[in-house]
């Protein structure tokens, strides 16, 4: 466990980690086929009032601390979306699906990228100061001779 994060949960009570992991257990239940817990639920199995719980889930660390229990959980569903990524490329019926749920994973952990370059041509003629001074003499009298009619 990287220094950061020991000093996040060094931050929380033992209560706070234990409704954010609630939290974001509960919210990857559907995808396991679960029932995804309320907030009242939550709060009641760690023995808290659910308006402690919308409380900390204002907290910078809490949330902190909740991210980095997603990016766990989510990095855990990695192997499995890429062997979706795999069967989508030998022809799965919901290829589409599991090429987007795929990509989007990737970007997630920085595993994919997207990357534009652009190479600037500047096709315009370098004028001298001179020329920049001439032309600008030439515009000056054509806008006099237009005042002037």
């Amino acid at each position: 466990m990287s220094k950061n994060i020991q000093q996040l949960m060094e931050m929380l009570t033992p209560q706070e980690m234990e409704v954010a992991e609630l939290l974001v257990e509960s919210s990857y239940a559907k995808a396991r086929g679960e029932k995804k817990l309320t907030i009242n639920e939550i709060a009641e199995q760690v023995g808290v009032h659910r308006n402690t719980v919308r409380n900390w889930r204002k907290k910078p660390e809490f949330l902190q601390y909740q991210q980095y229990l997603s990016m766990q959980e989510s990095a855990s569903m990695l192997p499995d979306l890429l062997a979706q990524l795999h069967h989508a490329a030998h022809g799965d019926n919901n290829a589409a699906k599991s090429v987007k749920s795929a990509e989007l994973l990737m970007k997630y952990h920085s595993l994919l990228v997207d990357r534009s370059e652009m190479t600037y041509i500047n096709n315009t003629p370098q004028l001298s100061q001179e020329e920049i001074d001439q032309t600008v003499k030439d515009l000056a009298s054509r806008v006099n001779a237009i005042n002037n009619r």
